[in-house]
């Protein structure tokens, strides 16, 4: 067996653990947030900023910096500068932040397991298509990545229709599990909320294009 030991010097950082055990993220957009955390505040976030620092090229660190966004620990807002030129403002999180700033205030930690969110609190905020994954048994409410699920939903509703997302989700869920929550290839799925989505979005584009789902889909 391998042993592993970690030697620590004086100039280190103390980051969250958060980012750090999340299975939807890849090592590589770990190991990127983990270093864009421990620059100070003042330093240069630019696209070459970062490509300076690390081994990877831009391709890399771009592919990274998506998936960070994918998951909402990164939000990219559009603006013009002073010579009329569009330009993006990166704000990075160490914990996933949520879509809708009102739910922040009543999310709590359970006292009794600080691995459990407070049910009462989540059943409050999330909107009743995540409830409704609840209700199947797809979705459990001790599930943390529950936020991820609804933060989707609510920008799906952005640019669907509530029924057309209610229909693929139906098939997406019934799918997986007459599948028993492997994928096309018989492997067991590992990152399900992954896999939900690209599943979902895949469905959601085949009813918008008037192709029927016609297994699960009422």
């Amino acid at each position: 067996m391998s042993v592993f030991r970690v030697n620590k010097n004086k100039n280190y950082t103390v980051v969250a653990n958060y980012h750090l055990r999340d299975k939807n993220l890849s090592l590589k957009a770990k190991g990127l947030l983990t270093i864009m955390l421990s620059l100070p505040e003042d330093w240069d976030y630019s696209m070459n900023g970062l490509v300076a620092i690390v081994k990877e090229e831009i391709t890399a660190v771009k592919t990274a910096l998506h998936e960070l966004e994918e998951y909402n620990y990164l939000k990219r807002t559009k603006f013009n500068n002073k010579k009329g030129h569009f330009e993006f403002e990166y704000h990075i999180y160490e914990q996933p932040y949520i879509e809708n700033p009102s739910m922040v205030n009543h999310i709590q930690l359970s006292t009794n397991n600080k691995d459990k969110l407070d049910k009462q609190n989540i059943l409050e905020i999330i909107n009743p298509i995540t409830k409704e994954l609840i209700n199947n048994n797809f979705l459990s409410i001790n599930d943390l990545n529950i936020f991820y699920y609804d933060n989707l939903i609510r920008k799906l509703l952005n640019k669907y229709e509530y029924k057309d997302i209610i229909s693929a989700i139906n098939y997406t869920v019934n799918k997986i599990k007459e599948n028993n929550y492997t994928d096309e290839n018989n492997n067991k799925i590992i990152n399900l909320f992954g896999y939900f989505k690209s599943s979902l979005i895949s469905n959601l584009n085949k009813i918008t294009n008037d192709i029927e789902l016609y297994e699960g889909a009422e």
